[in-house]
Parts: structure tokens; sequence; C-alpha cells
């Protein structure tokens, strides 16, 4: 894993986080991957991973029992497995100090929290003026950056806008308001206005299209991780053994780096718009290759309308299908 990361080229992001690994519904995984919000996620057995923002794709895992993960245990991640220069994602400002303390041991880790939208800075900095807009993936989203200091640590906020999650965001509110008898207008207008906006604080100055990849890829990534984790960590109590638990993680990892490129693919040729991720694996799994005669070479047998349009804009057509196969 060490020569994984030591390929990444030096101007890629690296990011570190956790996710839970069993017992996630179906729903919120992989297979109904296709711009839909994610479900919340049921605690579970963990795993600690590394992926490389730009490219996508995962660099290291390692599963990890204890339920007690905070900054220094990914500090001590990143340190084992040669990470420098890289991004602590937390999910709420409250990892703040603990990261901070972390980053004395390793002054080469960043960290990267989500801010409360009561959080008094938003008003301060005026995070809802914002000024540019970012074209990324299949998102547009407007966004601010600010420099702010506090004390003697130098901060920088990151605002955005998404109108695919205010969309989602606003109907999850009325569906929440349904039934109640009294209106607060105050507070009403209130939610309103933050719907749809991510407020990103870091130590570290960067691009703002970086910080909003680095946050919102991060689905994508753990979605991949826990999908090709399932069904591969049934190991009995009473026989467990070292030697099969990193066995597991690393098939897993490898796993997860194969699925990570079909995604890649998938989202590259324009699929996903279209379809979810097990409709495109269902697609690809119902094709077969066969041979008229012996020496003859391998043609694609007649398959659904639908599943010869997948294949050909994934570019795997070979010759003309064969009839009655």
């Amino acid at each position: 894993m060490r020569t994984r990361v030591s390929c990444v080229p030096h101007d890629h992001v690296v990011a570190l986080g956790f996710t839970n690994r069993k017992d996630v519904p179906e729903t919120s995984g992989l297979a109904g991957y296709s711009w839909k919000p994610q479900a919340e996620e049921p605690d579970g057995t963990h795993v600690l991973y590394v992926c490389d923002i730009d490219s996508r794709l995962p660099l290291c895992s390692e599963a990890w029992e204890d339920d007690d993960i905070d900054a220094y245990v990914l500090a001590g991640f990143a340190d084992f497995h040669g990470i420098r220069n890289s991004l602590i994602i937390g999910e709420t400002a409250s990892s703040t100090n603990t990261t901070e303390e972390a980053d004395d041991t390793q002054p080469t880790l960043h960290w990267l929290n989500r801010l409360e939208r009561d959080d008094e800075r938003i008003e301060s900095f005026d995070l809802y003026g914002y000024e540019g807009i970012l074209d990324v993936s299949h998102q547009i989203v407007k966004y601010k950056k600010v420099r702010a200091q506090a004390d003697e640590r130098t901060m920088w906020l990151y605002s955005f806008y998404d109108r695919a999650r205010r969309r989602q965001e606003e109907r999850d509110w009325f569906k929440a308001m349904r039934g109640r008898d009294s209106y607060d207008t105050a507070y009403a207008d209130a939610c309103a206005r933050g719907f749809g906006m991510v407020v990103l604080e870091s130590d570290l100055d960067m691009d703002p299209e970086v910080a909003w990849r680095a946050y919102d890829e991060r689905p994508l990534v753990e979605n991949i991780l826990r999908h090709c984790g399932q069904g591969a960590e049934a190991v009995d109590e009473d026989t467990y053994d070292l030697n099969l638990t990193v066995g597991n993680e690393f098939v897993n990892l490898i796993a997860s780096v194969i699925c990570a490129r079909l995604v890649n693919r998938f989202e590259a040729t324009g699929l996903l718009d279209a379809y979810t991720y097990a409709e495109l694996m269902y697609a690809l799994k119902s094709c077969e290759a066969v041979r008229l005669g012996e020496g003859d070479p391998w043609v694609k047998a007649a398959t659904e309308q639908s599943v010869d349009a997948i294949i050909e804009a994934l570019g795997l057509e070979p010759s003309s299908p064969v009839s009655g196969c």
C-alpha cells in the first residue's frame, strides 16, 4: 500500500476518512448510486481509508473494530502508510480541536470540517454572498472563499450552494412540517435560507473546487468501500485469525479500486445520468461471448437493445452479434 501512495502525483489531493461497513441498507449503498441523496448510515464495524480525490480511487484501507476514532487514529494510520500532505475530512466542526492537536505530530496533515448552519461566522463573513460558480462533474454550484483569522490561527471558510441539495432538503422539511398545527414564519424563513448550503472550514488554503470535491466525493468512496467489503467479513469469532482479516481487507481494496474505475468509466460516458450502478452491472453480466466453431474468434451473443446501447457507449462492442445464441 505504501507503493500505491508513493505513486500519487504531487499535485493530487489525498483525503483520509472512515466509514461504517456492516448492516448498511441496500438503498444507501452503491447499487442505487445515481446522484440520489444518501440515507443515514447505522453504526457498525469501521474501515479507515485513504483516497485520491482527483482520480477518485481508494489507495489503502484498514478494518478498525474500535468505535473510538479520532484525529490521532487517522494521523497514526497516515504515518504507518507514509501519507503526507493530506486532508482529514470530518463531518462537523466538533472534531477541529482534536485534529489540530494531531497536527503537532503530523504537521503535513490538514483538516476539512463542515460547519453547522447556525454558526455565527456565516453571518459575520457574509457567506451567503457567493462570488463564483463551479462546474464540477454533474453539478453546478455557487461558492465563496474567505480568509478568517482566529486568535493566532489562520483558517479558510468555503461556502457552497447546491440547487439539488436545496430541492431535497426543502422536500424533507415540508414532510417534517406535515401535520403541525402552528406555523412559525421566522423559523421557516431561517431554514429556507440555509437549504442547499454547505460551509466548510479548513486550515489549508486551496482552490474551492478542491474543497468541494473532497467533501462531495466522500459518500461515493465510502459506498464503494462498503459495497466491496460486504460479504467478505463473515469470520467466526471462535476461528478469528489476523492473517485472514488482513487478507480479506487486501481483497476488498483490490475490488474497491476496480469498482471505482468502473464508476469513473460509467460517469465519463454519461451512463449514470440514465441508469443506476446496479442496472449497468446487470447489463454487463448479461453479455455473453460465443464461438461459432473451433478456432473462430469470440463474438458477442445477441442481447436486448438497451444492453447493446450500454455496451456500445462503453466501447466494448466487438464484431456483429450472433443471433439465436
